[in-house]
């Protein structure tokens, strides 16, 4: 046997046997930056719109520098970070071994890769979309260019909804609403290290969704089982949304919250969370729930007015009552209180009532606010059992509103006094 064949040989033993890789192990992306000084550069990579540091080298003029690794990086979109926090990004897809060129002076709009057909593509269609160019056509190209990687994932996940034009406004809401997360693939977990899937639902929350709790929670439900099919991109999806919905913006939107409590939290389908922190998830559905918009309003234990007489909250059954929190010392209060005593005379006209609960014990202060301001609603407060008092309604800050109808469930609360007449006007148009 001649020494070419027996060197083919040897070739195909070490190929097939697993011992020899045409490409190489892990990652080396080589960074060539012109007009830059000597300076550090720092790879990262995307968590949603959170970044983590991977590696950090120095590149110095008229050099270029290389990250690289044994080991491969998990797939996703990847940033080199100069100091001035500028940032060029990247996928890291199957092929981690390619070259970037730019110029400080213009970096986005004069890089380009050298080995790595993924990103060159992804980057035309961005310069594409930057400029406003981009059309239906090329936008479909370009995912079938990308195909199954994580960047095609990525742009298909853009993709905007296509509307039917023959429909009427309302019907190209719930068409929009329903297929908002048609491009998205739950069972992709990199794209959790791309703003894909925290950017829909962030969208989602904020500006798809109907400002309405049970139309919300059918949606919700959805989703998370859509993302059932990954475990990382599950427990992602949860705590999303469950973040979001804690410190909701809109008015009775907490009834999210705790439905996404009781439904995952405290039914065991979130194994992540520690026993500390679902103790305090508990502790507050428990304050919670009892406030949430039509359920009945809690007690009001004790109440006696200034005059000393005991008062009870159903004896404003009937009629639209606003619950005022409030303190004769605090600074909100003495802006928000001669306001709402503005208010008064019209709202008393029109059939509602303020109940306003000083919330400390001492009445010295309280009787000369009342006085000097002339406060001639009903003007209460519990010296005996203030503290349950407050944690009925969950008043620790002073002024907290709520408003209830005429059979004392809860239709409004955490208003400011600016909000209380137009939602009274608003609540009576439509009911």
């Amino acid at each position: 046997m001649n020494r070419v064949l027996k060197y083919f040989i040897f070739f195909l033993v070490l190929v097939f046997s697993g011992n020899y890789s045409l490409k190489a192990d892990g990652y080396e992306v080589k960074i060539c930056i012109s007009h830059i000084r000597d300076t550090q550069l720092m790879l990262s990579h995307r968590m949603g719109n959170r970044f983590f540091v991977d590696d950090t080298i120095r590149i110095k003029p008229g050099e270029c520098g290389v990250f690289k690794d044994i080991n491969p990086l998990p797939q996703g979109m990847y940033q080199i970070v100069l100091p001035s926090k500028k940032y060029i990004e990247f996928f890291m897809d199957a092929d981690q071994q390619f070259s970037i060129h730019t110029s400080a002076d213009h970096l986005i709009d004069s890089i380009s890769f050298d080995g790595s057909e993924t990103n060159t593509i992804f980057q035309n269609w961005q310069k594409h979309l930057s400029h406003k160019q981009i059309d239906t056509i090329f936008w479909k190209e370009t995912i079938n260019r990308l195909g199954n990687g994580v960047a095609g994932k990525f742009v298909k996940g853009l993709y905007p909804v296509q509307i039917p034009v023959n429909l009427t406004q309302n019907e190209k809401y719930l068409y929009y609403r329903h297929h908002f997360f048609d491009n998205i693939d739950f069972a992709d977990q990199r794209l959790l290290r791309t703003p894909l899937i925290r950017n829909k639902l962030n969208q989602y929350c904020a500006k798809v969704a109907l400002p309405d709790p049970d139309s919300v929670i059918n949606d919700l439900k959805k989703i998370i089982k859509q993302s059932e099919q990954n475990p990382d991109v599950y427990q992602y999806t949860v705590q999303f949304l469950f973040n979001y919905y804690a410190e909701p913006k809109i008015m009775g939107m907490d009834a999210v919250y705790v439905y996404l409590a009781e439904h995952y939290y405290l039914k065991g389908k979130t194994p992540w969370i520690t026993s500390e922190n679902l103790q305090t998830i508990i502790q507050r559905v428990n304050e919670l729930k009892p406030l949430l918009i039509g359920q009945p309003a809690p007690e009001l234990p004790g109440l006696i007015n200034n005059r000393g007489e005991s008062v009870r909250l159903d004896q404003f059954k009937g009629q639209l009552l606003i619950l005022y929190f409030w303190e004769p010392d605090c600074g909100f209060c003495k802006e928000a209180t001669p306001k709402l005593r503005s208010y008064y005379d019209e709202l008393k006209q029109d059939g509602v009532e303020v109940l306003a609960v000083n919330t400390r014990e001492d009445t010295l202060s309280w009787d000369s606010f009342i006085r000097d301001h002339h406060l001639n609603w009903i003007n209460v407060y519990s010296p005996k059992k203030v503290i349950p008092l407050l944690e009925n309604y969950q008043a620790w800050s002073t002024p907290t509103i709520y408003i209830l109808n005429k059979q004392q469930k809860i239709i409004a609360k955490n208003l400011t006094v600016d909000q209380i007449v137009p939602f009274i006007q608003h609540y009576r148009k439509n009911h």
